[in-house]
């Protein structure tokens, strides 16, 4: 007769011990404070934009005084900026 051994349930403590894990690191990563030097630290900050006055792409004027009180988004890129040809989308987007 064979001799019959038992197997242990090595998956469900493996799960319990990395979801553990995963809790614990999402804990860190929430309760973690921002550092004050990442901020950019700029005299421009908290100060009124500057006068803007351009034509969009449409070829429509705009002038960023009649945009007061209102979110505006002005984004200066180069068409050869990778980084900047893949945010693009998202900027019309938003």
């Amino acid at each position: 007769m064979l001799s019959e051994k038992k197997v242990k349930p090595v998956a469900p403590i493996a799960a319990t011990v990395v979801g553990i894990v995963l809790v614990c690191l999402l804990w860190v990563l929430v309760s973690a404070k921002p550092n004050p030097s990442d901020n950019a630290d700029s005299p421009l900050l908290g100060q009124p934009a500057p006068a803007v006055v351009t034509t969009t792409l449409e070829d429509k004027p705009f002038d960023l005084s009649r945009r007061k009180g209102s979110w505006v988004v002005l984004n200066f890129f180069n068409s050869t900026c990778v980084p900047c040809r893949i945010e693009h989308p998202l900027l019309l987007a938003f």
